[in-house]
């Protein structure tokens, strides 16, 4: 019943921690629910930005090509500025008066441009040479901050939207041709070089625009949050409510006992119909259990009753041969013995399977009373030190303690558990039985009656299986003459009695059963 094992026993590996059903379906859907809005969300961004680039880009094309017509127009009039006769010709950004002459020309185009669309304040023009020397800027350019040389490496010839400090602007940078001379007056030489090409930067403002729709995008998000959590909420209530047929078998498998499988059927006739068709599984499957369950008590209860009458008669033969021991030769006389501790066991196990199949039944007749045990115990004392030549210690309070269970019962469970520290325990050491009376953390008053031994003890992994029916930890238990139902037998009685029992143990440093029990209540 209790023996170390030879082999090293592996570690058991620590449960996995499962996320429940329920949990797995709300977190999916909130995550897909947020994915889809979020996704339209971003679709949204996209239609407004490009709903903002293509709500000013007519009007920026308008400009880009209204300023070199602006431009031509501006030259062929005739030139306001003073004459002067250089020695030699000179580009304009050597010349000055052919730059001046220049800049005045572009800058009165720009200006002619500006009264006539007195609308455009927030759009900045530049217009720079091929040396990339600034010439002209417009009236609200030439306040503003930024200038064209911040444009120029971000921009190209497409329009499009740039970030600078923390002003958005839609951008473009258009090269317009300006081949020929300038006319000079005055001078016989009267044409000077002019740049082949000038550069024309556009920048139209769209700060507000940008932040309206950003705060826009930031409200839309936080819709989406809060629409998703809200879809979370009633997909967790429409789950819980679909899983609630689950929840129910669930708990009824883990309260359900063997007397309960004939009389215990799940209905749930307004459950869906896969919910349904596992309901209609789950009573088949407790009608097939309770069928064999019963088909297994029977066959114990008439297996023990008509084996029981032919092995008495065998026992009653055997011990009458061995009364007559002094006509039998060694051999004979060792068979004969032999025989006779076999056929006990094999009767004592019978007796054990009748009251388990009792029990199982529901036929198990438990009287309680109330029992002093003291006296108990001390009885007990006395049969242990005549039966196995054992000391017993008892360690008893100087109070009586009186508990409420059945006599007979308690009897024979205290004697299967101090035959069973006999069995595994050396023959020198004393075997303890400690009463005493505690209360639980719940606040309910228990008595606590242990049986101690230090013996071979018990492995940990072996623990919670010592009360299973049949349990053998290994071949050391075969040893010891056990049937395997003694500790079973035990869990049953103790349990019929309104109590538990529980076992501690130590390799090598013995084991401690100890049971709980109901005290008698005060008169």
């Amino acid at each position: 019943m209790k023996a170390p094992t030879s082999a090293t026993p592996h570690s058991p590996q620590p449960p996995r921690r499962r996320s429940s059903l329920q949990q797995r379906l709300i977190i999916n859907v909130g995550l897909l629910t947020l994915a889809g809005l979020s996704s339209i969300t971003g679709w949204a961004a996209v239609q407004m930005r490009q709903q903002l680039i293509g709500s000013h880009k007519q009007h920026l094309e308008a400009i880009a090509q209204l300023v070199p017509e602006q431009l031509e127009a501006a030259r062929s009039l005739p030139p306001a500025i003073g004459q002067s006769t250089p020695t030699s010709p000179a580009s304009p950004s050597d010349d000055p008066d052919i730059s001046r002459e220049l800049s005045q020309i572009i800058q009165s185009s720009l200006s002619e441009l500006t009264r006539l669309d007195p609308l455009q304040k927030n759009t900045l023009l530049w217009v720079r040479d091929d040396q990339q020397t600034l010439i002209a800027q417009s009236n609200w350019a030439e306040k503003d901050a930024i200038s064209s040389e911040h444009l120029a490496p971000m921009v190209g010839s497409m329009i499009k939207l740039v970030h600078w400090d923390d002003r958005y602007f839609l951008a473009c940078r258009r090269r317009i041709p300006w081949s020929g001379d300038i006319e000079r007056s005055g001078d016989i030489d009267s044409r000077s070089p002019s740049p082949q090409y000038l550069d024309l930067y556009l920048a139209h403002d769209v700060t507000a625009q940008k932040k309206m729709i950003k705060l826009g995008l930031g409200k839309l998000l936080l819709a989406d949050l809060l629409i998703t959590l809200i879809c979370m909420g009633a997909i967790a209530a429409i789950v819980r409510q679909g899983l609630a047929p689950i929840a129910r078998i669930n708990h009824l498998a883990q309260d359900i006992s063997v007397s309960d499988l004939q009389a215990t059927r799940l209905a749930e006739d307004q459950a869906p119909e896969e919910i349904q068709a596992l309901v209609e599984g789950f009573n088949a499957m407790l009608g097939r259990l309770s069928q064999a369950w019963e088909q297994q008590r029977q066959f114990v209860n008439d297996a023990s009753h008509e084996l029981r009458t032919p092995l008495a008669i065998v026992d009653g033969y055997l011990q009458s041969l061995l009364r007559r021991r002094q006509k039998l030769n060694p051999q004979q006389l060792e068979a004969i013995e032999t025989a006779a501790e076999e056929t006990q066991r094999t009767i004592q196990m019978l007796q054990e399977m009748l009251t388990i199949a009792r029990a199982d039944s529901g036929q198990l007749k438990c009287e309680l009373q109330p029992v002093a045990l003291k006296p108990l115990l001390q009885d007990v004392e006395r049969r242990t030190e005549n039966i196995y030549q054992r000391t017993v210690k008892l360690e008893l309070p100087e109070t009586p303690i009186t508990a409420l269970v059945d006599l007979e019962h308690l009897h024979q469970v205290l004697l299967y558990l101090v035959d069973n520290a006999v069995k595994y325990s050396d023959s020198q050491s004393e075997i303890c039985l400690r009463l005493a009376s505690l209360r639980s953390e719940t606040g309910e008053d228990w008595i606590n009656l242990a049986v101690i031994d230090r013996g071979i003890g018990i492995p940990p992994e072996q623990q919670r299986c010592i009360f299973e029916r049949f349990y053998r930890a290994d071949e050391a238990r075969h040893r010891k003459g056990g049937t395997g139902l003694g500790l079973s037998l035990t869990k049953t009685l103790v349990e019929a009695m309104g109590g538990h029992i529980t076992v501690s143990s130590k390799l090598n440093h013995g084991s401690t059963f100890t049971l709980h029990l109901r005290p008698a209540p005060a008169t």
